[in-house]
């Protein structure tokens, strides 16, 4: 309790792991740092959404550990999100966007959904390595808690369960997936699995941030109208890049100065070209070690201003941008760098 008292003193702030629990869910601060701070000023949370796995993870992840050298206060806080088990293959913005909301509502409510629960369970025991990278063993374990639903328990993965309940019903999926895996060596923890669940988000306060593509092949334009409304009517944050978030990268290299109104239209159709994208292809010319899984961050961090300098000779217009090439990811980082907040809290 003293500790408690003295680091609560000096603001440090807890953050406990939502493993699963929810649609779309609240991780772990990148690098699992806390700040330390002689201030009674509240941190201002950034939750992050983006449809890549990699990219965007590995760029704002450089962008919260140089926060400092960004001229990013330490009062911000970026929190990514992620997705579920059973959500894993979305990454239409108006899924995504739907995700969010489900995983809003279950915070404020009594219960969640079963679903919700076995997913919980299932990226649990994923972040926890039981699978081994192993899709065929973890699309069935997600089978076999499907089956303790519908079969044992006689509920639909729709169906409501109280939180309360949740620790006992938690328990009892355990022991019945013991029947099927060996536990040994295993720690399985069910109050880690199951509390908290929700995003800690203060509406008003905190900030919601869309980080997607424009990829006319899956956000056709009539879905690009729909979330764009919904996050103006949120205020969510809408930072699209068109055609896609190469094209934000790209903008940090002085190259993206000179480039041809045929190099435009080229980004804006941005076809395959033999193994990549034409944006892919023009980010490799000019950062030739870069993979969408590895790349040196340090580089592009360097290059953030010319990339914020770079982003106005391009369309920045959340309604524009859904036919002209640009990007809003710089606004994101201004937004950060400014940290403009709520006169009232």
């Amino acid at each position: 309790y003293a500790v408690i008292k003295i680091l609560t003193y000096f603001n440090i702030k807890f953050y406990f792991i939502i493993v699963g629990g929810l649609i779309l869910r609240e991780k772990r601060k990148f690098g699992e740092r806390s700040k330390v701070l002689f201030s009674d000023e509240p941190h201002r949370k950034y939750f992050l959404i983006y449809e890549g796995k990699a990219t965007e993870s590995i760029y704002f992840e450089a962008v919260d550990e140089n926060q400092n050298e960004l001229g990013i206060s330490a009062l911000v806080e970026l929190v990514p999100i992620s997705r579920s088990y059973s959500e894993r293959g979305w990454s239409n913005p108006k899924k995504l966007l739907d995700g969010l909301m489900n995983a809003l509502k279950e915070s404020s409510r009594e219960t969640i959904r079963y679903r919700t629960l076995i997913d919980s369970i299932t990226d649990y025991f994923d972040e926890q390595n039981f699978f081994a990278k192993d899709e065929r063993q973890q699309e069935d374990f997600f089978d076999k808690l499907k089956n303790f639903c519908t079969d044992i328990l006689k509920v639909n993965l729709e169906t409501q369960v109280k939180k309360s309940d949740l620790e006992k019903i938690c328990s009892r999926a355990i022991k019945h997936l013991k029947k099927f895996y060996s536990f040994e060596n295993f720690v399985v923890n069910v109050k880690q699995i199951i509390s908290p669940i929700g995003l800690d988000y203060e509406e008003g306060f905190d900030k919601i941030c869309f980080v997607i593509d424009r990829d006319r092949k899956s956000f056709t334009e009539e879905q690009y109208a729909i979330v764009l409304q919904e996050c103006r009517k949120r205020k969510f944050g809408f930072y699209l890049s068109n055609p896609c978030f190469d094209f934000w990268l790209f903008l940090h290299f002085h190259q993206a100065t000179s480039m041809s109104d045929e190099e435009k239209q080229n980004f804006n159709a941005n076809e395959k070209i033999g193994r990549y994208t034409y944006a892919e292809k023009k980010l490799r010319e000019v950062f030739p070690s870069y993979k969408k899984t590895k790349y040196d961050t340090s580089v592009l961090m360097k290059g953030i201003d010319t990339a914020i300098a770079n982003k106005k000779l391009f369309c920045e217009d959340e309604k524009k941008l859904r036919d002209l090439v640009g990007s809003r990811v710089g606004v994101l980082i201004s937004e950060m760098r400014s940290n403009e907040r709520p006169k009232i809290r």
